[in-house]
């Protein structure tokens, strides 16, 4: 058994086993019903990498890049529709943004983090 033991109040602990961590503590008493329940909660994760990532992800809040849009395929794209051969040279189209609006206002998050 390992000595590590986080005790969030009298009742409630985390303490932790061979097997992970395991929350243990006092339950509400009821008179009437004697069934006993036991409840398992599994994850991968250690505690260090899941608060590290829940960091991580209020830190970026609000600065996540839009899932659908690529910049490097649309890049793609423009080449393989533009490209030519003339007089033995290529050209091709640069891409350029055509509607600078795109980019995100991120202008309060700065502000809050300032």
């Amino acid at each position: 058994m390992k000595d590590n033991v986080y005790k969030v109040n009298e009742e409630f602990i985390f303490r932790e086993t061979e097997f992970g961590w395991v929350a243990g503590g006092r339950l509400q008493e009821n008179k009437i019903n004697n069934n006993l329940s036991c409840y398992l909660l599994k994850d991968d994760n250690s505690v260090e990498d899941t608060l590290k990532l829940f960091f991580f992800e209020l830190e970026s809040l609000g600065i996540k890049d839009d899932p659908y849009y690529h910049e490097d395929d649309q890049a793609m794209d423009i080449f393989k529709e533009t490209i030519q051969f003339i007089n033995e040279r290529y050209i091709v189209e640069l891409p350029f943004r055509k509607n600078w609006k795109e980019l995100s206002d991120n202008f309060s998050v700065a502000k809050q983090r300032f």
